[in-house]
């Protein structure tokens, strides 16, 4: 059973950073690390509430015991989270493990009706919003008006409750997306192979990796066109 943090206590999305009181997350044992990454892409099969909360919940088991109030305060030094984050074959980014495990605790405050209604677009609008009973209401809002993301934005920037933005504004998830990707591809052709790297990876594994790049290439090439065509429409209708 999940234990759940004081109503006034809200966690926003987890921010990886350098902790040189904790081990080096090369260090955690690797074996573990694959058996966590596969049994973690099992469950992120899918999109939507369903799949975050999937996710959030195997994560919250396995490494906190079910605390969020553990998961917010050494979340993000783990050692065992930062590598699982940054290992090369899992099949989420970082940012979704960051939401999902935020949406997971917003959950636990919300109305049970009201959150299982609300969509996982409309929870990382209220995620933001500090205040309990505000958040309950804009969410209560969202589903009795059905209120679309968008309008929910807008109903969730007339509040007090919400935690003022910093800095440049936010990127689209696109645009983030988009550019994960690039640096991914930076990655993999910076050096030339080593062979002996790949042997010790193993090469069925290596060449299983390429299989499914060559697959999501034409994925990245049907996404790019469609957001082609709604960017380009949205336009028009502005």
């Amino acid at each position: 059973m999940a234990s759940s943090p004081s109503p006034d206590e809200f966690v926003s999305p987890l921010v990886l950073v350098q902790d040189q009181n904790h081990p080096n997350p090369r260090d955690v044992d690797s074996e573990y690390m694959d058996r966590l990454v596969k049994a973690l892409n099992e469950r992120a099969l899918g999109e939507g509430l369903a799949t975050s909360q999937r996710v959030a919940r195997f994560l919250m088991e396995e490494l906190f015991d079910g605390d969020v109030v553990l998961c917010r305060s050494r979340g993000k030094t783990l050692p065992v989270f930062r590598a699982l984050v940054r290992h090369p074959e899992l099949k989420v980014s970082a940012s979704f493990i960051y939401y999902a495990l935020a949406v997971y605790e917003q959950c636990l405050y919300l109305p049970a009706k009201v959150a299982s209604r609300l969509c996982l677009a409309h929870h990382r609008v209220l995620l933001p919003v500090k205040d309990p009973r505000e958040k309950t209401r804009l969410a209560r809002l969202a589903v009795r008006k059905q209120l679309s993301k968008r309008e929910l934005e807008k109903e969730a920037r007339g509040t007090t409750g919400i935690r003022p933005q910093r800095g440049r504004p936010r990127s689209p998830d696109f645009v983030k997306g988009a550019l994960a990707v690039r640096r991914g591809l930076q990655t993999a052709a910076a050096d030339p192979i080593d062979l002996g790297e790949v042997h010790r990876y193993g090469l069925g594994r290596a060449l299983a990796v390429v299989d499914d790049l060559r697959a999501d290439i034409g994925k990245l090439d049907a996404l790019a066109e469609a957001l082609r065509r709604r960017l380009e429409q949205a336009a028009v209708g502005d």
